[in-house]
């Protein structure tokens, strides 16, 4: 029991460090998956848990065999206001000692989350500042008295990337000419010591030297640092009169009712670019753009390129404002307008976004993206393979992914009824649907809504929700902890799931790195392409910019089966699966029970083939699928 106690400590002191450190909290997963591997087998009773996070969820039995106490602690944490109390752990049949570890390890493990929760919901609080103060139309920095830059907002990043009369070297704000060098570090020096209160700001104004007419204009005011700090910070506002850069929130585009390529011109207008250079930039005639700002001028009501600039910076407060609560600001594509995600307004106000791929005029087909997936969701190639097939495939946002609105209210059904819509408004009568991982519950529950429409439904990765320690014995580790916990313990699997994006954000590569351990060498291969990496980095950005319930919301809504409102069985319609036989991710075992419920389904497995599968088969999977409806095609035509 010595070397079991030593063990213990270690996992306490991980414990704290994960409560400050979300990079650690992967570790402590693993950590806490083995350490209940090493607890004795016991067998109480299930206990019954009635989950009050969703009050028409139906009661349920949960399995706490492989640690009592861990299932009592959690199961506390599960309540609105409830603290952790060593007393009111429910008293289990483990041995005494182990019983006093586990409650020992619980109650720190508690501490910690409380400890993680406020660290969190500060960051949140500067985050969203940080976010304000990117939607301002002019440059802040904030700097120490040494000038060293404590924070700055996207335009004064910009601004310094595109001028030479200030700079940051070595994480400090200098002026290119001496002079002006040393009166900005004297001023900022001074500012710093004075009293924030009653010190009136500064002005500095900083030329070029080369004989150009950039000019910078600096208003520096004292700002205080906390009681931890002697020394005040300086703010500096700075304007530039040649290349100020502005960056419009998608919101200015709504109250205006501007088309998405009408929004991206404006966009370029206020960032100073010239008829010329937009039309350049987008690839078409300057007469174009001259018409497009022409209907610009009439929806906004304004007649000059001054006034449209005027308004559109500080006209409207009412459009801006709610775009800094939204944190839908769109930033401009590198080439081409049409890369924009194409928005459709729901009956409800929502907006649902999704994107296009391959033939614009060929067979509809919408791709149900995975959980860590959104509308750029897509395999190797995947536009121009669809292109080349005639078929036109179309990826939408689910909800509080990328540019949709989010509904944490919304269950599978209703996610179907905003299909519907998009469907209706792409005039579609009929069309396939493919669901991959995840999206495969999406996909089905669809084929369950509305067969009449559907032709061909293809489940790619995907399976039933794990429900038995046989299934979760299947997945990787940190899975089937993760899948534990939305569906026991939805509260701390949400925390859970902040903190470790909040890392993984910082550092996709230690995502890359977990999910490549214990994989099939077929499944790592996909993973060290560059192109992969591409498409992953992307989708995962939008997986998260409108925070982590959305993403936590779904594998709860999976986990949660019992409340679909349907089951396999109620499917009527013919099911295509593809699944590896390594698959790790969502295992085998997963597809094959859901084959065992739905007696339409046909199960094409791929030996030594894995979870992504999705990113190299397509193709052949896309040309399966069309011969299928063919085939469907001539047996309804031909003669009998």
């Amino acid at each position: 029991m010595i070397s079991e106690k030593c063990n213990t400590n270690q996992l306490i002191s991980l414990i704290y460090e994960t409560a400050s450190d979300g990079e650690k909290w992967p570790d402590l997963i693993d950590a806490l998956v083995n350490f209940i591997h090493q607890v004795p087998s016991t067998h109480p009773t299930p206990t019954l848990i009635d989950d009050i996070h969703h009050t028409n969820r139906q009661k349920c039995f949960v399995d706490t065999r492989e640690n009592a106490s861990l299932a009592g602690a959690l199961q506390q944490l599960r309540q609105p206001d409830a603290h952790l109390s060593i007393n009111s752990i429910p008293a289990v049949s483990v041995p005494n000692e182990q019983e006093e570890i586990n409650q020992l390890l619980l109650g720190h493990f508690s501490k910690a989350l409380n400890i993680a929760k406020q660290i969190i919901e500060l960051q949140e609080k500067h985050e969203a500042t940080l976010s304000i103060l990117d939607q301002l139309p002019i440059a802040l920095i904030v700097v120490d008295k040494e000038g060293a830059i404590i924070e700055s907002n996207l335009s004064a990043r910009q601004l310094l990337s595109e001028t030479h009369i200030l700079n940051s070297e070595h994480g400090l704000l200098q002026a290119s000419d001496r002079n002006d060098a040393l009166n900005l570090k004297q001023t900022i020096a001074h500012l710093a010591n004075s009293s924030s209160t009653f010190n009136a700001p500064e002005a500095i104004t900083l030329s070029a030297q080369n004989g150009e007419t950039d000019r910078l204009m600096l208003i520096l005011s004292p700002v205080q640092s906390g009681s931890l700090n002697d020394n005040n910070h300086v703010s500096i506002f700075i304007s530039s009169n040649k290349s100020q850069p502005i960056v419009l929130p998608d919101t200015v585009r709504q109250q205006f009712k501007l088309s998405h390529a009408e929004f991206a011109i404006a966009s370029y207008l206020v960032r100073g670019f010239s008829i010329k250079e937009v039309a350049d930039k987008n690839g078409t005639k300057e007469t174009t753009v001259r018409t497009q700002i022409k209907a610009i001028f009439a929806k906004t009501e304004t007649s000059r390129q001054a006034e449209l600039i005027a308004l559109l910076l500080g006209g409207n407060g009412a459009a801006i404002g709610y775009g800094l609560l939204a944190k839908t600001g769109v930033s401009l594509p590198g080439s081409k307008m049409a890369e924009q995600p194409q928005i459709l307004i729901l009956g409800d106000g929502r907006r649902m976004a999704y994107q296009e791929y391959g033939d614009p005029n060929g067979e509809p087909v919408f791709l149900c993206h995975s959980i860590l997936g959104s509308r750029l969701e897509r395999p190797f190639n995947g536009a121009e393979e669809a292109a080349a097939r005639n078929i036109r495939l179309i990826v939408p946002d689910r909800p509080g992914r990328g540019h949709s609105t989010p509904h944490l209210d919304g269950d599978v059904l209703q996610w179907v009824d905003d299909l519907r819509a998009l469907a209706d408004h792409l005039d579609f009568d009929t069309f396939h649907i493919i669901g991959y991982a995840m999206g495969g519950l999406f996909a089905y529950a669809s084929a369950y809504a509305m067969p009449e429409r559907i032709k061909q439904i293809v489940l790619i990765s995907s399976g039933q929700a794990p429900q038995s320690d046989e299934d979760f014995h299947a997945m990787q580790p940190l899975y089937s902890i993760m899948q534990k916990m939305a569906r026991d313990f939805p509260r701390v699997h949400r925390l859970v799931v902040a903190l470790m994006s909040r890392s993984f954000l910082k550092k996709t590569s230690q995502l890359i790195e977990r999910l490549a351990q214990n994989l099939c060498e077929s499944d790592k291969e996909i993973l060290r392409c560059q192109d992969f990496l591409d498409i992953f980095i992307d989708n995962f950005t939008e997986v998260y910019c409108q925070g982590t319930n959305h993403y936590a919301h779904d594998v709860e809504l999976a986990a949660h089966f019992q409340d679909w409102g349907f089951t396999p069985q109620d499917i009527t319609k013919p099911i295509q699966m593809w699944h590896g036989n390594q698959d790790f991710g969502i295992p085998i075992i997963l597809a094959e029970k859901f084959q065992q419920q739905d007696p339409n389904v046909t199960l094409n497995v791929l030996p030594d083939k894995g979870h992504y599968l999705f990113y190299d088969h397509w193709p052949m999977i896309l040309d399966h699928m069309l011969d299928a409806q063919k085939k469907v095609e001539n047996d309804v035509f031909s003669p009998p």
